[in-house]
């Protein structure tokens, strides 16, 4: 039987007749791992999707709610949450957090943000002057030093390296390799992925922190101080000047091209470029991406028709399971006023036992009915 199936033939395009190979170990292994990434890229495909579809309806009962006038968060679909939170997070303390209280504080940690993002670009475009000391950091850093506030040290240190640090990394666990390595939610990031992350964050680590202690004037071998103290971190790390080139230029001019990148992030100029190109973009004035914007609009109503449907098959089952059970309770309670009857029949009329009986069986009715 084995040998037949071995020397089946099929049909194939070009109308040849050929035999087909058994499947081997070997076969059977590839096809298991092909099989194992294709489940895992469509959990993860979905629950991006998920993602995506929850924040653009979000966005939309946001945008519908900040003009009702009834102070009343009403969704589309309603979230399932507890008691307790129902009770404390009620419609309208949601209406004033998300329409009224969040934006603004938005706003001010947006203004925060820039002004902190300012101070960064100038340091970093400054900081290889050493007199006078242009670099806010520095200044910030030398001015606490005097006054050996070594809390203020600490508290400048760790903003700055936690804005870096942010800034960084989320920019660059943000970068699709190839549409390949890229970081997933809810546990839907393969293990190649989670590898070239951490090889990314291992090595933008020390440079960072380099550059950091560039910025307040701490790395000798950047300001070119010789009678300064070296730091615990660059004893142990070492500097950037291994190279002459790096050590000579590299490390004062190339940290000014942050001027650039900030120009061309704001001017959207790798976007307009890759469209030029020919790649499909998102850009404001354009037909493409008026399309795009239309073909995502359909694709939303879609999913809102379909959840929709869910939810009102949901409520019809619920509705037919209570109704069940009202008649399935309507229906003892007919069979156990029967069997009373029965029992109160079956006694004499005229006894003094059937009157106590008639009249505890009426009053159980009279409460059964109430």
């Amino acid at each position: 039987m084995q040998r037949n199936i071995s020397t089946a033939a099929t049909a194939l395009n070009d109308g040849a007749v050929r035999p087909m190979e058994a499947p081997t170990e070997k076969s059977l292994a590839r096809l298991n791992k092909r099989v194992i990434s294709a489940v895992r890229n469509h959990h993860r495909t979905q629950c991006q999707w998920t993602l995506l579809v929850n924040e653009a309806i979000h966005l939309e009962d946001m945008e519908k709610n900040a003009e009702s006038n009834d102070c009343l968060f009403k969704h589309s679909f309603m979230p399932e949450r507890n008691a307790f939170v129902r009770s404390v997070y009620t419609p309208s303390v949601e209406w004033y957090w998300k329409c009224r209280v969040k934006p603004m504080c938005f706003k001010v940690l947006t203004v925060v943000l820039a002004l902190f993002a300012l101070l960064i670009v100038w340091s970093e475009v400054t900081f290889f002057n050493r007199e006078p000391v242009l670099s806010l950091f520095a200044q910030f850093i030398h001015l606490a030093a005097k006054h050996y506030n070594y809390f203020q040290i600490e508290v400048i240190s760790c903003l700055t390296i936690a804005f870096l640090c942010t800034c960084t990394y989320y920019t660059v666990f943000k970068v699709r390799v190839l549409n390949y390595y890229y970081l997933a939610p809810f546990h839907q990031t393969d293990e190649y992925s989670l590898l070239f992350s951490g090889m990314l964050l291992c090595r933008l680590t020390p440079p960072l922190c380099l550059n950091f202690l560039g910025l307040i004037h701490l790395d000798s071998h950047v300001t070119k101080d010789h009678e300064l103290v070296e730091t615990s971190y660059t004893e142990i790390m070492g500097h950037m000047d291994v190279i002459s080139i790096i050590s000579d230029g590299f490390n004062i001019y190339f940290p000014m091209a942050i001027v650039l990148l900030c120009a061309a992030t704001f001017l959207n100029l790798g976007s307009r470029c890759l469209h030029f190109l020919g790649f499909e973009q998102f850009i404001g004035e354009d037909d493409i991406t008026q399309e795009i914007v239309d073909e995502g609009r359909e694709l939303l109503k879609r999913e809102k028709r379909k959840r929709q449907r869910t939810e009102d098959s949901e409520s019809r089952r619920q509705d037919y399971q209570s109704r069940a059970g009202k008649a399935t309770t309507g229906g003892q309670r007919s069979l156990s006023g029967s069997r009373l009857a029965d029992t109160l029949t079956a006694a004499p009329p005229n006894s003094t036992a059937n009157i106590f009986r008639k009249s505890f069986i009426y009053l159980f009715l009279f409460n059964l009915v109430g």
